[in-house]
């Protein structure tokens, strides 16, 4: 098929998706299955693209068009499992399976999250990720680790602008740039792992207000107050 396929309702299958033709899958609604090639350009719509398998299971090629919509992906499997972008833009991508996930590619998100903790996301060393915001986290006593895929080897994530903040990451081999602050706290639950730099794991700053003065005035001087506790005066000049 060279033309384009609309996807009306919500499809969904316990095998694979191969994407092969000439034309546009356009998807309007939810997509669920166990793999996902993509070797067709596809729009991904405002739906959900729900990845049940393990291994590579979301794959899309190296000379197909993306467009992201708003969707997200969930990649689901309790198993590890791979997604292979090809450097393509995506919106959303979720780890939301217990099972390792790895990113491979260098490639575009509007945020990459997780839905599950504990859990792991692995970057494959040497590749960026650029994304437009970073709500990646975890949760009291249930790290999400986020490393590289070889030990000592950076991946890299950029944002060009405002203030990145996580709780409960274990980070590790992670180069955070591109202009915006990326806040790792230890105070809110993050963990340095080694081998980061872009990240401030110091701990959170805390704006306390100075306290009101009710503190009695001495004589007519406006500026006459008790000092300390014990009857000791000073007139300010």
């Amino acid at each position: 098929n060279t033309g384009s396929i609309t996807l009306v309702d919500s499809f969904s299958s316990s095998s694979t998706i191969n994407r092969n033709s000439s034309g546009t899958l356009i998807a309007n609604s939810n997509v669920r299955a166990s793999t996902i090639t993509l070797n067709g350009s596809t729009s991904l719509g405002s739906g959900n693209w729900e990845v049940t398998g393990s291994g590579i299971s979301w794959s899309t090629g190296a000379a197909v068009t993306i467009t992201p919509g708003t969707s997200t992906i969930y990649m689901l499997s309790a198993s590890a499992k791979t997604f292979a972008g090809a450097g393509k833009t995506y919106y959303n991508l979720n780890q939301g399976g217990s099972g390792t996930l790895t990113i491979t590619g260098s490639n575009s998100f509007n945020d990459i999250t997780a839905s599950v903790a504990p859990s792991t996301i692995t970057i494959t060393s040497g590749t960026t990720q650029t994304v437009s915001n970073f709500t990646l986290s975890g949760t009291a006593g249930n790290q999400v680790t986020l490393n590289s895929s070889t030990s000592g080897s950076p991946h890299t994530l950029s944002d060009a602008s405002g203030t990145v903040s996580v709780s409960y990451l274990t980070i590790s081999d992670s180069t955070a740039t591109g202009g915006a602050i990326w806040q790792s706290y230890t105070s809110n639950g993050n963990i340095d792992g080694g081998g980061n730099s872009g990240w401030d794991f110091g701990a959170a700053e805390i704006n306390e207000a100075w306290p009101a003065c009710n503190a009695p005035m001495v004589g007519t001087n406006p500026f006459s107050v008790i000092v300390n506790s014990s009857p000791t005066y000073r007139d300010w000049e």
